[in-house]
């Protein structure tokens, strides 16, 4: 976040009557933060490349009653891909002017990788809006101990099936 979006969002939060901290820096800058009770992700979370040590390190940085909050991320039923770089016209344009990372999830992906990663998600689905998802912690799942398939081919073809 840059300066300017933190004084938007402190002057929202305080005419509510909440509080927050805020980090500059990219996504990792978390691990120097202490505990957190939350991460919120609005419209963010899909530039992260390494999408999978995030939650991982969310886990280990959040307090046990630990939340994270996707907001306006390109999840979608049926994507095409497990995950990667999108294909539509706004990611293309982004990717081109801006050198922005621009990737999109398949929603059975998106919410097997944060039960992976050691989260229970929970979709909201907003009208006129991409859904948000709220994420608890949980400590019957613990991130280091869950393995991907080591070939990406068979979690795609697993994911082709699953729809049918």
């Amino acid at each position: 976040m840059n300066a300017d979006f933190i004084r938007l969002a402190n002057d929202r939060l305080t005419r509510q009557g909440l509080g927050a901290t805020f980090l500059v820096g990219d996504f990792f800058a978390v691990q120097d933060a202490p505990s957190l009770d939350a991460a919120v992700f609005f419209e963010s979370f899909h530039h992260c490349l390494n999408h999978l040590d995030l939650p991982r390190l969310l886990h280990r940085k959040t307090k046990d009653t630990g939340v994270l909050v996707f907001g306006g991320e390109p999840v979608t039923k049926d994507a095409g891909f497990a995950w990667g770089l999108r294909p539509d016209g706004m990611a293309v344009c982004s990717v081109h002017k801006f050198s922005w990372l621009e990737l999109g999830f398949d929603e059975d992906y998106f919410l097997e990788a944060l039960l992976r990663t050691g989260w229970v998600p929970r979709k909201f689905d907003v009208p006129a809006c991409l859904p948000i998802y709220r994420a608890t912690k949980t400590a019957w799942i613990r991130p280091g101990e869950v393995k991907w398939p080591a070939d990406s081919e068979k979690t795609w073809r697993r994911l082709r099936r699953t729809r049918g």
